[in-house]
């Protein structure tokens, strides 16, 4: 089940934030995962990945960020296109802020979702909350994690939620980017996965070596990283990525993706042992024909 567009009022900012909410459809309460979308993407983003999710037992929220392309649209300017998107936001330290922001309002308003949505009545476990998102939105992740971010005289800003009880990125982003350092991430100490691939590549800086960084300098303890070959930078988010090398290739990295993605959110936010267990076992490589690889701390 989906609701689409639900539209937020955060008075302190002065803004409205568009969202949309996948959950199930039988009673219970489950818990909440917020994906943030990559720059210059939208609520309507990998649906395939937050739609699965919610068929497993989560309430799958995901904002529209103020770079989104949609967001440009409605206001009356072209269409940009998803590397334009990155330079912009990486020139434009207030979207740094914002996003976590976004998030973190969210969170706030999980009472007022339920008001508002009548078929989350009662559905929304707040205890037990995980963030994810995919490239901007893995930054984003990672900073309501507790990865500090160095802001224009504003070294070391910390947008920390203590909600976040798990913290999954999809292209993970590293040092050298939206403020983030070599010393960032020593106090990200939530549950994290991370998940890139041998192409997932944009430019010198940002490789799959470079996307490894924030795993590595982490702290030690419940800490995972997947890399995936053959998966470009958008392998992780539908299975219809043509640069997959073919639609077979792409429908497996991407099944790669959420076997991974499930256990970790099932050990972390339902406290699934046998999911626990999958993390700590070569199950993913077997799964993958070692196409996959899983690294842990």
């Amino acid at each position: 089940m989906s609701e689409s567009n639900i539209i937020l009022r955060d008075a302190q900012r002065n803004k409205d934030l568009h969202m949309r909410v996948f959950y199930p459809d039988a009673a219970g309460k489950y818990p909440v995962i917020v994906f943030s979308h990559g720059a210059g993407g939208s609520q309507d983003c990998c649906e395939e990945l937050t739609e699965h999710w919610a068929s497993y037992g989560y309430i799958t929220i995901q904002p529209t960020h103020e770079d989104s392309a949609l967001q440009r649209r409605n206001a009356g300017e072209e269409n940009i296109k998803f590397t334009g998107a990155v330079r912009e936001a990486l020139k434009r330290p207030e979207l740094w802020e914002s996003r976590p922001a976004d998030i973190s309002f969210v969170l706030n308003s999980l009472g007022e979702l339920q008001k508002r949505t009548v078929q989350l009545s009662g559905k929304i476990d707040a205890q037990h909350v995980g963030v994810g998102g995919h490239s901007m939105g893995a930054f984003a992740t990672e900073a309501v994690a507790g990865a500090t971010a160095d802001l224009p005289g504003r070294p070391g800003v910390s947008f920390a939620d203590p909600r976040v009880k798990a913290a999954l990125c999809l292209s993970p982003q590293g040092p050298g980017q939206f403020g983030l350092t070599s010393s960032s991430f020593a106090t990200m100490r939530v549950p994290f996965m991370g998940i890139t691939g041998s192409r997932d590549n944009l430019g010198p800086l940002a490789s799959a070596v470079w996307h490894e960084k924030p795993f590595d300098l982490s702290p030690a303890g419940d800490k995972y990283f997947v890399n995936i070959s053959g998966a470009n930078h958008m392998s992780f988010i539908s299975s219809r990525s043509v640069a997959s090398g073919g639609s077979s290739q792409a429908e497996e990295i991407f099944a790669y993706t959420n076997s991974a993605a499930l256990a970790f959110w099932d050990a972390y936010l339902k406290n699934d042992a046998g999911a626990k267990a999958y993390l700590y076992s070569n199950n993913l490589e077997r799964f993958s024909k070692d196409a996959a690889t899983l690294l842990r701390k």
